[in-house]
């Protein structure tokens, strides 16, 4: 099947849902991201290497909810 270019890939999904909730576990502790981001201290590494955790345990979650849904409708 040929590839539409118009057409996001399934990763670039999971790309943004991912900047997304790294952003929002960063917000929840009372940080700004973009500031964060600027920052090359430990305390910010450690928050950033925290919400990168957080972020793959809830996408795991999204796609595990993915890969069930597909197989209730098979």
């Amino acid at each position: 099947m040929p590839i539409d270019p118009d057409v996001p890939h399934m990763e670039d999904h999971f790309a943004d849902l991912e900047r997304d909730l790294i952003d929002e576990y960063i917000r929840s502790q009372g940080h700004d991201p973009d500031e964060i981001r600027k920052r090359d201290d430990p305390a910010a590494h450690k928050l950033r290497a925290d919400a990168a955790t957080h972020a793959a345990g809830r996408l795991t979650e999204v796609e595990s909810r993915a890969h069930l849904k597909d197989d209730l409708h098979e």
